[in-house]
Formats: C-alpha cells, structure tokens, sequence
C-alpha cells in the first residue's frame, strides 16, 4: 500500500469516485493523522500464529472490514488530487469520525487480554516478588539453573537467566540492580504470559497458573496438563486450549496439585513455606481477571 502519495494538505476534486461504503475518501494528511496509526494498530492486532478460536475469528473478521474500508479510502485518494466544496468536506469529516468510533470500539476486543496482564496479573506477581537478593540457594539467581556459573541475582522476580536471554549477553549484577520496569514488564509479558499462552487459560486460573510458570517455569503448564489427563510436555496447545475450554478444574485443585509437585523440588526445604504462602493466598482470591 503506498503512503503519503498526495502532498501535505492535498485534497481530492469533487468528483472523485465514491468506495463502496457509499462515503467519499478523505484526504491524506487526514488519514495519517487520525485513523493510519488505528489501521496499523489493527493490522499488527489480526497477526497470530495459531489457530484463532470463534471469538477470535469473529474479532478479526470484524477488523480486517474495518481495515478494508480505510484501504477503500487510501487507494481512492492515492491517484486524486485538487479541492472539494464545503459539502464534501463536511461529508468526509463525518465519515472519519464513524470510522474513529468504530476503531476505538474494536480495539479493546483485542487488547482486552492485554489489559489482563497489565491491571491483574502483573501487579499479581509482583506484590510477591521483592527486590535484588543474591541468595546462593536459590537457583534463578545463577545463570545457569544448576547453580554454576556467576551469581548475578534476582530483581523483581525477574531471574538471571531471563535477564540474559532478554539482553542477548551475560548480565551483570548491576544490570539486575538497576533493571527498568520497562524491562521487568517486557520479560513477564513476553517470556511468561506470552510465551505459554496464559491467555488460553480460564479466567479463573489465570493468575495462579502465571504465578506458577513465573516461579517454576513450565513446570505450571505441567501441573495444568496432569490435571487434565494430558501429556505433560509443559505448553498449551490445541490439545490442551481444548481440554481447558471443557474443564472444570478449580483454583483450589490446581494449588493443592501445584504444591504437591513443588515438595519434589530441591528448594522445598529452603523455600516451601512461602510457595505455600503464595499460592494458598491466591487460591483464597475472588476472581479479577
């Protein structure tokens, strides 16, 4: 699609050929001012690489029409150029404003997982993280999870090894002392919520299985799948997305079947008083996601 083909403030004549929608197109600078930013925002939306469920499908259907009818509009007003009566005008601005309630309407239907992770399941984790430490027991302070290598610590949960996949090199400790919480927000929504689809799960177990995969890895995956009579491979795909959408299993079930897994671990000793702190307190928890 080309862009900016009209210059700054060009207009198109008054004849210009009217899109399907049955509105004339609008002017370029008018465009990239008010709906490109919503028509990239939405294009960068309808990306995935899964297979979208029915909501999902129902949701970008309704995005790809509206991306359809801003296409009309650019490619109209690509090859136009001259100046519009005040009718027009007023037609024109009326249609970029229907255009602009109907973006701002489809925009929270994708970005409502989103919104789950940052007011919910963010602030979850971290009321239960603190800040640096350095405990040599503890093996998300190593780089490496067998405990060899530098002691490089943990800042806000955010382990060494992540912090290092996250920066493509080796951190130092004052690279995990003086972590941003851009870069905390970046690694929990990228290598956690996204990475194992926390999405996918049932509201209701959301912030417990993210409190898991955040403290064990996969290993909150696994507890899910188990539960379920599944492979426990540790990541939710189609198999799994559909024994979640028919299951029945309760926060209280995942936590007792989570914390029976983590007395297996090495840490247990050091560390199960307050695993079971944490995930008995989020089981007690009212649903907010």
């Amino acid at each position: 699609m080309a862009e900016n083909i009209l210059p700054q403030g060009a207009r198109m004549p008054q004849e210009a050929i009217i899109n399907e929608s049955g509105a004339p197109p609008m002017p370029t600078d008018e465009f990239n001012r008010t709906l490109k930013p919503q028509f990239d925002a939405n294009r960068k939306a309808t990306i995935t690489t899964e297979q979208p469920s029915a909501p999902v499908a129902k949701q970008d259907s309704a995005l790809i029409g509206f991306m359809s009818k801003v296409s009309n509009f650019w490619n109209t007003i690509s090859s136009t150029s001259g100046d519009i009566d005040e009718v027009t005008k007023q037609n024109i601005n009326k249609e970029i404003s229907a255009l602009k309630k109907e973006g701002q309407k489809l925009m929270p239907m994708k970005n409502k997982a989103d919104d789950v992770f940052t007011k919910a399941l963010l602030p979850s984790v971290l009321s239960y993280e603190g800040g640096y430490t350095n405990n040599p027991r503890d093996a998300g302070n190593y780089l490496k999870k067998d405990k060899t290598g530098p002691v490089i610590g943990t800042n806000k949960g955010i382990s060494a090894d992540a912090l290092a996949k996250h920066l493509g090199r080796t951190p130092t400790v004052a690279d995990m002392q003086n972590i941003s919480d851009t870069t905390v927000n970046k690694i929990y929504k990228t290598e956690y919520y996204d990475k194992y689809k926390i999405k996918e799960v049932p509201s209701k177990l959301q912030e417990l299985v993210f409190n898991a995969v955040v403290n064990s890895g996969n290993h909150g995956i696994k507890t899910l799948q188990n539960l379920l009579g599944l492979p426990e491979d540790g990541s939710i795909g189609p198999d799994t997305i559909k024994a979640l959408k028919e299951s029945k299993v309760t926060k209280q079930q995942y936590k007792d079947a989570l914390l029976n897994r983590y007395r297996t671990f090495e840490g247990w000793k050091d560390f199960g008083n307050g695993w079971t702190d944490r995930f008995s307190s989020i089981a007690k928890t009212t649903d907010t996601v």
